[in-house]
């Protein structure tokens, strides 16, 4: 906060690792605002190459020697698709494995297969990203705030407007090992099926996001999320305004688009399971103990 106020001019502020930009930015920004400084750009390093690895490991932050704070039980999945869609920006770079271990890496440096094969995988994760390999022009994407704090929401799909991750010529190299499945559904979900189904919908997905309807529960608001081998539902307060919905994505190397979708299909209830008291479901997900 002194440099804040010290220095005049451009600055670049740096974050070290476990630091969110959006925490940084909710202290930050009021101080900059009364300066007439903007932010022009949220910029976000990544080795592609270890983007997968980090994305699937189970240690928190504090247990990788990633934060200091003794109980940051987050992992570095939930942290990283959290970062990847505060930015607007992503910059590729060669981890220090490929440079240490050259001989035996040969597939994280530019242009290899693990950092190709990352690479994608980051279009997916975030695909409002503007996305900069170093040995190129530098031109950074910008920083609206309001729809960096949208996208960071939890229960956000993070997709496009076509309703798929993005997948411009950054990808184009090398086969379209990942894929995002978009599922809506029309109706409440019966909980108990749902359960059964989300064990199969997370297998396999390395991200998976969005909102549930769920029929024991029908005016609570629950977020759904998974990142690498962990998955999560939290309640988010009442539908109040928002038209309640069923609306998920899954990124994953083996999504099967029709299974999924006839799987969240025989989760949403039937016309005689519409006129039963809600009382009459279960409460197999404990959903009592979130609102």
């Amino acid at each position: 906060m002194r440099l804040v106020d010290e220095v005049s001019g451009d600055m670049i502020i740096g974050l070290p690792p476990s630091v969110s930009a959006a925490m940084a930015m909710e202290l930050l920004e009021p101080r900059l605002l009364s300066r007439g400084i903007v932010v022009d750009s949220i910029c976000l390093a990544v080795d592609p190459s270890a983007l997968e690895d980090q994305m699937w490991d189970s240690r928190t932050l504090w247990q990788a020697g990633l934060s200091s704070v003794r109980g940051d039980d987050r992992t570095s999945g939930e942290f990283l698709v959290h970062e990847i869609a505060y930015a607007d920006t992503a910059l590729l770079v060669e981890g220090l494995f490929a440079h240490l271990f050259e001989a035996q890496a040969p597939g994280c440096q530019s242009g290899g297969e693990l950092f190709q094969r990352g690479t994608q995988l980051l279009g997916h994760l975030g695909p409002h990203l503007k996305v900069l390999h170093p040995e190129r022009d530098i031109i950074l994407g910008s920083h609206l705030a309001a729809a960096a704090r949208r996208r960071a929401a939890a229960g956000n799909p993070c997709v496009d407007s076509t309703g798929h991750a993005a997948q411009e010529s950054r990808s184009s190299a090398v086969e379209n090992d990942f894929t995002t499945v978009e599922l809506r559904a029309a109706r409440p979900l019966h909980p108990a099926r749902l359960l059964d189904a989300m064990h199969h919908m997370a297998e396999g997905c390395i991200w998976l996001r969005g909102t549930l309807w769920i029929a024991n529960s029908p005016s609570l608001k629950m977020v759904f999320g998974g990142a690498g081998p962990f998955v999560w539902i939290e309640a988010r307060g009442l539908w109040k305004t928002e038209t309640a919905r069923t609306h998920i994505a899954l990124t994953s190397d083996s999504n099967n688009a029709p299974e999924l979708t006839e799987m969240l299909r025989q989760c949403e209830l039937t016309d005689a399971e519409m006129l039963q008291s809600t009382e009459m479901f279960e409460d197999v997900l404990k959903l009592g103990d979130l609102a």
